[in-house]
């Protein structure tokens, strides 16, 4: 997966009332008085630009410094220059402003670009901020469930008010609150990354995003939606250490689909010229510089439609298949992984029986089963027929002697059988390939919880989802009669049932384990992918 062009199974997820969603708004805001009319460097304009993060209880104070001259190439362009002093840095946050404002420079040139921003000012009364908040699946929700004394089941979590803020504690050296950040491992930092560049390119009308909601024409978005995700794969790329797959920038942008990603060399020498130009060690601003940009409008325009190899294959899971995710304490750090996993790789020769290797192969019947028998006719009509009312009720290692008088049913759980068994291999392979690289990519303990989870009835498949570790657990499973007006069904909460007390039946394996409200999404932006809506500021 961590190569071209090795296919990724991407399911993209759709949390209820946008709890998998990433947000961010766009607006001009009065501008402080004492930031009005502040000095710049000659030769550039000099506008604040504020990203609130309420959930973080933080604001990145950043000046906006643009080149506001004729300029040549090592000139930089833009700038994102910290206000204070106290500022902590994000990359990610720093990176998307920084490119994205790059681009539009490079797109409409000086001229162009500069009456944007005066556009916005209207005299230095306003200033362009940026407001963030994510659904409560990208960060765990356990303190909000006992400060309300609820126990941790699907229903309760899907209940829960939307954008809760993060948990804070004392820092005994400091006597001051911090901010605990717990992620789930849904890709918090590719869905920032993601939204803030289709943001600030709908705001000032770059593109123009399909509404949240609204179902658009084959194709009708699809201009619109891959700058989107050639800009957000660069900035992410950059932010990361030029480390990734991609496939969460993909996922953030199309939902589920399949990914191939794009090859190294299609993103390479810009990753290196953005790193060689903010090389010098004490500088505390990030800057892209005039040829840097105009590289960004080739690449992320995608000019002559010979830059970008990477392929996305529309699919969607069928009506009566869903997923659910646990947040499992714990946590991982992705790059680090894929750099140790990467490095124990380029160590196998060529053509030997190895992890890698069989798990390539596994991926790609995997794939088979998903955009081929998954998608045919006979089997959504078995899986409507028979789902519910018997296999959701049945252990899957039941499944087969229960259906021998059935052949409608003996296929669709041949099928559902077939993907099962598939999972199973591709988790013996990266456990092997973990153990070999000496990375926990399936944990113990999480083998333990999958194990557990795929013994129940209803269940198809559980594993570790993208990078391994303690992030998080999926499941796939046969959704069951529907309970609490929809909300939930009943395979999914005897999942949560068996969640909910692991932490006290299995001590020092995984402490907590916590559903989220996660469902399965299909392909497309209005509905599934990046899209604009009327969330507000």
């Amino acid at each position: 997966m961590l190569e071209a062009p090795n296919p990724g199974l991407v399911i993209g997820a759709d949390g209820t009332g946008g709890s998998s969603r990433f947000f961010a708004s766009v607006a001009a805001t009065p501008t402080p008085r004492d930031l009005m009319g502040a000095s710049a460097p000659e030769g550039y304009s000099r506008h604040p630009l504020d990203v609130l993060s309420p959930q973080f209880d933080t604001t990145f104070r950043y000046w906006l410094e643009v080149k506001s001259i004729a300029l040549n190439g090592d000139d930089f362009i833009v700038r994102i220059i910290p206000r204070y002093e106290d500022h902590m840095p994000n990359p990610y946050v720093e990176k998307a402003l920084s490119l994205t404002f790059a681009y539009i420079h490079g797109s409409l040139g000086v001229d162009g670009f500069n009456k944007i921003l005066s556009d916005v000012s209207q005299n230095g009364l306003k200033m362009v901020s940026i407001k963030l908040r994510a659904g409560n699946d990208f960060y765990s929700c356990l303190g909000h469930l006992e400060s309300r004394k609820l126990d941790p089941t699907p229903a309760n979590v899907s209940a829960l008010p939307q954008f809760l803020p993060c948990p804070k504690i004392v820092d005994d050296e400091t006597n001051t609150e911090k901010v605990v950040v717990n992620k789930t491992g849904m890709g918090s930092s590719a869905a920032l990354v993601t939204s803030v560049i289709g943001a600030i390119l709908s705001h000032f009308g770059v593109v123009t995003l399909p509404l949240l909601g609204e179902s658009s024409l084959p194709g009708e978005d699809e201009p619109n939606l891959r700058l989107v995700h050639n800009l957000a794969q660069i900035c992410h790329c950059s932010a990361q250490g030029k480390v990734g797959s991609g496939f969460d920038v993909s996922a953030a942008v199309f939902g589920t689909h399949v990914f191939r990603r794009f090859s190294k060399s299609v993103l390479e020498k810009v990753l290196d010229d953005i790193e060689d130009a903010n090389s010098e060690g004490s500088k505390d601003w990030f800057g892209v510089t005039a040829s840097i940009a105009n590289e960004l409008v080739r690449i992320a325009s995608n000019e002559g439609g010979a830059v970008w190899d990477a392929q996305t294959t529309a699919l969607s899971l069928p009506a009566g298949l869903e997923l659910l995710m646990a947040d499992v304490c714990g946590g991982s750090e992705s790059p680090s992984m894929a750099r140790k996993i990467l490095s124990w790789k380029k160590d196998q020769k060529e053509g030997v029986d190895n992890p890698w290797e069989r798990l390539k192969a596994t991926n790609l019947a995997l794939e088979s089963v998903f955009c081929n028998d998954f998608m045919s006719q006979t089997f959504r009509d078995a899986l409507s027929k028979f789902g519910s009312s018997k296999l959701a009720h049945i252990p899957a290692e039941n499944w087969e002697s229960s259906c021998t008088s059935d052949s409608e049913l003996a296929g669709l759980v041949s099928t559902l059988l077939k993907a099962r068994e598939l999972f199973k291999l591709s988790r013996i392979d990266l456990k092997a390939m973990g153990d070999a690289a000496n990375v926990p990519v399936e944990p113990q303990g999480q083998t333990s919880l999958a194990d557990a989870t795929m013994a129940l009835p209803g269940v198809v498949a559980a594993g570790v989802p993208g990078a391994g570790g303690y992030d998080a657990l999926f499941v796939l499973y046969v959704r069951g009669v529907a309970i609490d007006g929809g909300k939930s069904d009943e395979v999914r909460e005897r999942i949560g049932n068996l969640w909910k007390s692991w932490g006290d039946t299995h001590t020092g394996e995984v402490d907590l384990v916590c559903p989220l409200a996660v469902r399965g999404a299909g392909h497309g932006g209005g509905n599934f992918g990046i899209c604009s809506s009327d969330l507000g500021w």
